[in-house]
């Protein structure tokens, strides 16, 4: 038995293998928790009680049944996103989170080997102030303290075209399962550059490079660190020189 009908969804998978989902239906979103190979449906229930709606909430899970739910607060006082803490599977959450600082648009990642948790945001506001810097809070005793760093300012503002513009300030991180390196990957300049950073301090210091395939535009990042060491970015496109939509791996 699935979710009913419903969007903006996120599946990820604890240590113990459960299998997490969310799912947000007009203003309500739901949590869902599946076993054996996703074959059974343990529980549903409504996600989080928060302060306002969430839009588009996002999961993280590691160890078992350490499982974060990212709110994504529409009315979120110094921050939209919100971060939500259950250790066990998703039964119960800590009613109080960590509100991200600066943060409009974001992504959350958990270690699969390690305490370490990482929400990556954008800055801006729903007024339209536009997006300025990226920023990643990181937790290394899993989810109970926070702190933040800068990653690196955004270039040249965000894009105006349809086709990326609604997408461009999405920032997104992974950890990679083979050493817990933090990877956050962004698009900047204007829809016209793909930054990539990572991190071998847990967060705490970053290097930043251009990974820019090709001339043109781009949006809707995503990015997914590797068990073998590699990194896959995918995005969309519309190149200046190179019909479709790529797939890029780094």
């Amino acid at each position: 038995t699935g979710p009913p009908p419903a969007f903006d969804g996120h599946l990820p998978v604890d240590g113990f293998c459960p299998l997490y989902a969310s799912a947000t239906s007009v203003a309500a979103s739901h949590l869902y928790r599946y076993s054996d190979r996703a074959a059974t449906l343990d529980f549903v229930r409504p996600a989080v009680p928060t302060s306002g709606l969430d839009d588009r909430p996002l999961l993280a899970a590691h160890h078992d049944g350490v499982l974060y739910y990212m709110s994504n607060s529409v009315e979120g006082a110094n921050g939209r996103q919100i971060i939500y803490r259950s250790l066990d599977g998703g039964m119960t959450f800590d009613p109080r989170g960590y509100t991200v600082p600066h943060s409009y648009l974001g992504f959350l990642d958990a270690d699969p080997r390690g305490d370490g948790v990482y929400a990556a945001v954008t800055d801006g506001d729903v007024t339209g102030t536009p997006a300025h810097s990226v920023f990643v809070s990181a937790s290394s005793d899993r989810g109970a303290t926070w702190s933040q760093t800068k990653v690196g300012d955004l270039m040249n503002g965000l894009p105006s075209g349809a086709r990326t513009s609604s997408g461009v300030a999405t920032v997104t991180v992974s950890v990679s399962p083979t050493d817990g390196t933090v990877y956050v990957l962004w698009i900047d300049d204007g829809g016209r550059r793909i930054a990539l950073a990572e991190s071998h301090t847990r967060g705490r210091t970053w290097q930043t490079r251009d990974i820019t395939p090709f001339p043109g535009a781009f949006g809707f990042p995503w990015l997914s660190a590797q068990p073998g060491g590699g990194v896959a970015a995918v995005f969309v496109s519309d190149p200046d020189q190179i019909p479709g939509n790529l797939f890029y791996n780094y």
